[in-house]
């Protein structure tokens, strides 16, 4: 949380230094394959910008982040035809006219993009581009810039034929993190639980067998019993919780 405030923090302050509208940092998630996910921003209007996930290669993040090349666009509508445009969220998102956007490097390969928009055309000029430059060679979320001319990021803008992520890459990221939340609630749940309850019966089991008197290992066993019967109800009341009225359905908690 600490980290995510402090880049808040110098997004804010390197957006108003140099008088862009919208800034944002948008960072490589590596696992099984890469995707770029948008963390934080500065200047937007709506949080929208964190539902975007990116291919390399794919959107304005994803493009800067294959090709590890600075790109400045003075006028997305006509640098973009129409179908283009769909495939840069960020710019739709924001209304984003106008912008610079800057691969960071860390440990020797790029793991992040920064960009700096414009709701107006022909906004990113020379001399604000070499004042961000100034800036970020200083570093900035304890990564670095690599230099380059005002020139070679204007001619840094390509085409490609893009290819729509399905519904299912999209939701990838967060849903994956909410399964392994509910895994560890549901493990937690039965630690806490089903497993004492059972340790419990058990030990009381185990006792019986240094017992003589059979009336006192009567009541030990239907004392276990009984908890066994209130150890099953749990059991079935945390599935149905679990999975609700599949259970019915399928007759899992029928007499």
């Amino acid at each position: 949380m600490r980290k995510e405030y402090e880049w808040s923090v110098q997004l804010r302050t390197l957006r108003r230094q140099c008088g862009f509208d919208f800034a944002g940092l948008a960072c490589a998630i590596r696992g099984r394959r890469t995707l770029l996910t948008w963390r934080e921003a500065s200047g937007n209007r709506n949080r929208n910008y964190l539902k975007i996930v990116l291919e390399p290669g794919k959107g304005i993040a994803g493009g800067v982040f294959q090709r590890r090349k600075a790109m400045v666009v003075q006028n997305a509508l006509l640098q973009y035809s129409e179908s283009e445009r769909v495939h840069t969220p960020i710019l739709l998102a924001e209304d984003i006219q106008s912008f610079a956007a800057f691969p960071l490097w860390k440990d020797g390969e790029v793991d992040a993009v920064l960009m700096l928009g414009m709701r107006v055309n022909d906004s990113v000029t020379r001399e604000r581009y070499e004042q961000l430059q100034q800036i970020l060679s200083e570093g900035i979320f304890g990564r670095r810039v690599i230099p380059e001319s005002y020139e070679a990021a204007l001619e840094e803008v390509w085409r490609q034929e893009y290819r729509e992520l399905p519904i299912y890459e999209l939701v990838d990221v967060p849903l994956r993190a909410a399964l392994r939340e509910e895994r560890s609630r549901i493990a937690q749940d039965l630690h806490d639980s089903v497993i004492q309850d059972l340790l419990g019966v058990q030990m009381q089991l185990r006792t019986l067998k240094y017992t003589d008197a059979m009336e006192e290992i009567r009541e030990g066993l239907q004392e276990a019993g009984d908890r066994g019967d209130s150890w099953a109800e749990g059991c079935l009341s945390k599935a149905f919780s679990f999975y609700g009225s599949q259970l019915s359905d399928h007759g899992g908690l029928s007499g």
